[in-house]
């Protein structure tokens, strides 16, 4: 072989080496995990965005591998968790989308942005000044912002032949919501008061002040006559929404008919009064059931013909998933003696609280794990082969400890996969700022206090990551 040849050979395998070793190995999406987790909703960012930042005015933000270590750098003031490949991110006030490397395909431009879809639904619904509308993973934009309000595209199984995979969003015009599909077109003309999203061919919709269902056309398939799902739920922050059907059922409320609350006869005495209980269930008072409000609404379950399978029962409920529902009852009535300091005195304040406990029934409407959680998320699936909990429906649960809340997981069977962690801010009920999430997709759960003291933990239920201000 001449020098010329040894030469060239020589070249290719450097430039070989260099080009092979120059490239990034793809990363996983379920092996990524945002730091950290914090919830991000289009109502409540508004003009602080952005929030999340140090006491430098530094980013916070970004993304762990499942051994705990920093896989991308913290330079976002908001990161989420991967969906088809992307994520969303804020830097300068500014929503854009990163690949798994950390690099940005769509860069940072909308004032608002949720995740993209998956399968037959790869848009992302953006926000540009005050009209909604929807890019691709290019950045294009396959509707043009045009809506007063709008939401995801949601992948279900279709009853029109040959839609048998079909996506629609709602969007509203005015004050008015109705349907599109991926190309802007209306398929239901906006006319509804509200509405839910599509699932197994069915979509909640308000008409005058009852909700109902409508199948793809904008029939009316289920008459208008149940209470509507328009704001949290007081009880829980976990359970926010009703009314999608999951496996053939849906949930709805209806209205029962409450008395009013009586002052007791004996108010609690300044002695009672305690400003740091040694427990949360000293700060509690409890009165005969006589004395009590009862529940505003009751939540049952129906089919897709809207015939009630699971009679109104229950006093909190959430939708089926993985075969499971939230329910709870409300235990008592009782009155929350605080101690408010204000300039001039220091006042005693008797205020109401419901006090719920949690369980999950099957489909029959049976309790499979009885009612013993002061808050709950709904059972998801984990799918990331390489954890060991690979397929198993899983929980996020909250249990009251006596002097504080504890977050843990559990499966079906109701037991704990991992078991309960103390949760910060806690006295004399957890803090609004305490954040149990359930297992995501990868395998991993975070639970702490947004942007302040957080941990995230693996399947076994270790620290694999933590972060204290």
């Amino acid at each position: 072989m001449n020098k010329f040849k040894i030469f060239l050979l020589t070249c290719a395998v450097v430039i070989g080496s260099v080009s092979c070793s120059s490239k990034k190995k793809e990363r996983f999406e379920w092996d990524l995990f945002p730091v950290p987790h914090i919830s991000h909703k289009k109502y409540n960012y508004g003009d602080s965005v952005p929030k999340y930042k140090d006491k430098d005015r530094k980013p916070v933000s970004g993304y762990i591998d499942r051994d705990g270590q920093l896989a991308i750098n913290l330079q976002f003031d908001f990161a989420d968790e991967f969906s088809g490949g992307l994520a969303r991110v804020v830097t300068d006030k500014k929503f854009g989308f990163i690949n798994t490397n950390g690099e940005f395909v769509i860069k940072p431009q909308f004032d608002d942005a949720e995740n993209f879809g998956v399968g037959d639904a790869p848009l992302a619904l953006v926000k540009v000044g005050d009209k909604y509308g929807y890019i691709d993973k290019s950045g294009n934009y396959a509707v043009i912002p045009q809506f007063d309000d709008a939401g995801s595209f949601t992948i279900y199984f279709s009853e029109v032949p040959g839609k048998w995979n079909y996506s629609l969003a709602g969007v509203k015009v005015g004050d008015k919501w109705g349907f599109i599909d991926k190309s802007g077109n209306y398929v239901i003309t906006p006319q509804f008061g509200m509405v839910g999203s599509f699932s197994e061919g069915r979509a909640l919709a308000k008409v005058g002040d009852k909700c109902g269902y409508i199948d793809e056309t904008g029939e009316m398939v289920i008459a208008a006559q149940f209470e509507c799902a328009s704001e949290h739920l007081g009880l829980s922050v976990s359970i926010s929404e009703f009314g999608e059907f999951s496996g053939g059922f849906a949930c709805v409320r209806v209205a029962s008919q409450p008395t009013q609350i009586q002052t007791p006869a004996k108010l609690p005495t300044k002695d009672s009064i305690a400003t740091y209980p040694k427990s949360w269930k000293d700060f509690i008072n409890t009165y005969p059931k006589s004395l009590v409000a009862e529940p505003k609404y009751k939540y049952g379950f129906i089919d897709r013909t809207g015939k009630f399978v699971i009679e109104p029962q229950f006093d909190v409920a959430g939708d089926f998933s993985n075969g499971l529902a939230a329910v709870g009852f409300i235990q008592n009535l009782t009155v929350l003696s605080m101690r408010e300091v204000s300039i001039e005195e220091s006042l005693s304040k008797n205020i109401p609280k419901q006090i719920v406990k949690w369980g999950f029934i099957n489909e029959t409407g049976r309790f499979v794990i009885n009612p013993m959680f002061d808050r709950v998320k709904e059972f998801t699936r984990v799918r990331n082969t390489e954890s060991r909990l690979d397929g198993q429906s899983l929980a996020a649960v909250v249990s009251d400890e006596g002097n504080a809340f504890a977050c843990g997981y559990i499966d079906k069977t109701g037991k704990y996969v991992a078991n309960p962690q103390f949760l910060t801010g806690t006295y004399p009920l957890m803090s609004n700022e305490s954040v149990c999430n359930g297992f995501s997709a990868g395998g991993f759960a975070y639970f702490g206090s947004n942007n302040r003291n957080y941990s995230v933990i693996d399947n076994t239920g270790k620290i694999i990551f933590s972060y204290h201000d």
